[in-house]
């Protein structure tokens, strides 16, 4: 059952073709807050308001262990983000730019010396929407190449991702239920097994509540509980392990 599950989902998003999708659609950032679409923007989570000025990592005993700033342009365009270890150093930067359509054209991740470590490059298609994203070494030799599939509601269905001799190393597939939320994640290996699943739950406002992380044989591995503040922004993240423990909680400053 779960291979024939599996191939049907990878069935599906294999000959779903790029369509339509709004320029700002971008790739999710691993410790960007995802929650619920904004209304009237499809394909645009509410992680990228305006108005979030930052994010801090907290341990389970109530120290901070990270602090990530945010630096924008007038546009309200992230331009920089500033790694902050527990002691208020900097760790590491995130340096974004784009080019003259507004589009997100590389993310650069250096040392506080301004040494590269890691280079993202981002290209798109005709229709200008982002089709491959490459990540460089600091001496920008090639590691990774992805590229991304969108349906006809600018939800990106598929991400696949090779290595620098261009063998495929991870698919992975997200799925929407009918209101257009994003329900379920999919990784597979590049045999076509499942290596994990993040499952996602909302409230009755439709507001983003639960991510749960599974492993390849469906066995949770933890989950994460998001608060919202009362003006309807998400406000902290608890990220907790597979019998409920805290591990740590993700504060969001606006």
């Amino acid at each position: 059952m779960k291979i024939k599950l599996v191939l049907i989902f990878y069935c599906l998003a294999m000959f779903i073709p790029l369509c339509i999708v709004p320029s700002h659609v971008q790739a999710l950032e691993k410790n960007g807050l995802l929650a619920s679409p904004v209304s009237g923007q499809v394909g645009m989570y509410s992680y990228r308001v305006k108005d979030l000025l930052g994010y801090t990592k907290i341990d389970n005993r109530g120290r901070e262990v990270k602090k990530i700033v945010i630096q924008r342009d007038a546009q309200g365009r992230i331009v920089k983000k500033t790694h902050f270890d527990h002691n208020g150093q900097v760790k590491l930067e995130i340096i974004y730019r784009f080019d003259s359509r507004d589009r997100l054209v590389k993310k650069i991740k250096q040392t506080s010396q301004g040494h590269p470590l890691k280079i993202n490059q981002y290209s798109y298609n005709v229709r200008k929407n982002m089709c491959t994203h490459v990540t460089l070494d600091g001496y920008k030799t090639l590691l990774k190449t992805h590229y991304y599939y969108f349906n006809q509601n600018g939800e990106r269905i598929r991400k696949t991702t090779y290595n620098a001799e261009n063998q495929l190393i991870r698919t992975q597939l997200y799925i929407f239920d009918g209101s257009g939320r994003r329900i379920k994640d999919y990784t597979l290996s590049s045999e076509g097994s499942i290596s994990k699943i993040t499952q996602y739950q909302y409230d009755g406002k439709g507001d983003m509540k639960w991510i749960q992380y599974f492993d390849k044989n469906f066995k949770l591995k933890g989950k994460s509980l998001i608060s919202m503040g009362n003006s309807q922004r998400p406000e902290k993240k608890n990220r907790f392990d597979a019998t409920g423990e805290l591990k740590y909680s993700i504060r969001y400053d606006y």
